[in-house]
């Protein structure tokens, strides 16, 4: 009976942070009509906030991944809409390629000029890059990642008591894959949960770039062979 009574109960918590993840994605995806819409109360005068805040994923030595295009494509048209004067990219090192570096060069390249593109480190994980914002003072972001990244990104910027806005493309390759959305929509069910626990439990296990967890929802979904987790560990992080 008890187990019964802890199964229903974890399928309950898992219906609502579905939910919850779901309304999360669909407030980042509702496309701004100006700058001040997307940051309501934001100055009287200027962009509405300081910083646009682009959170990394895979980079590979042709550039960032698909799924990493669309966030920094998104980036740049808020940027270019007036949201923000400054794009913040936040990364680690992923097998042996900086992800900062990476989306640099590719915001440069598709015409940011270099003093309008800044890194904000250390940023491998949501935690940290959040972390470093709130050592910068008072200010106003818009972070920008994929849909479902939204809730976890929200809900840690409120523990860390910043002033954030999450903004995410309305479609990107990974929300358009069925099944690796599902899998990356699972995992971030899984994540969430992760991040609500005391710091002192989870500090110590590493979840940045060169981790298995960035592999894992390919393999699961099967747009990756199994031998990609092994290729994945010898890689250096």
């Amino acid at each position: 009976m008890a187990v019964a009574v802890l199964a229903m109960c974890a399928a309950a918590g898992a219906s609502i942070l579905a939910l919850l993840v779901r309304r999360a994605e669909r407030a980042a995806t509702t496309p701004p009509r100006d700058a001040a819409d997307l940051l309501p109360g934001g100055p009287a005068e200027g962009p509405p906030a300081d910083a646009l805040v682009v959170f990394g994923a895979t980079v590979r030595a042709d550039g960032p991944c698909a799924e990493l295009r669309a966030r920094l494509d998104h980036a740049l048209a808020l940027w270019q809409m007036g949201v923000a004067p400054l794009i913040m990219v936040s990364g680690g090192m992923d097998a042996g390629l900086d992800e900062v570096e990476v989306m640099t060069a590719y915001l440069v390249g598709k015409g940011a000029p270099g003093d309008a593109v800044a890194p904000a480190r250390p940023g491998a994980t949501t935690r940290q890059t959040l972390r470093t914002l709130r050592g910068l003072g008072d200010r106003r972001y818009v972070a920008v990642s994929s849909p479902y990244h939204a809730l976890r990104i929200r809900a840690e910027a409120r523990r860390q008591g910043l002033r954030v806005t999450v903004s995410a493309p309305a479609s990107t390759p990974e929300t358009r894959d069925a099944a690796l959305y599902r899998v990356r929509f699972a995992s971030e069910l899984l994540a969430l949960v992760w991040y609500a626990l005391p710091p002192r439990l989870t500090a110590h296990v590493p979840t940045g770039p060169g981790t298995l967890r960035h592999v894992v929802p390919h393999v699961l979904a099967g747009r990756a062979h199994p031998s990609a987790l092994v290729t994945r560990r010898k890689r250096p992080s």
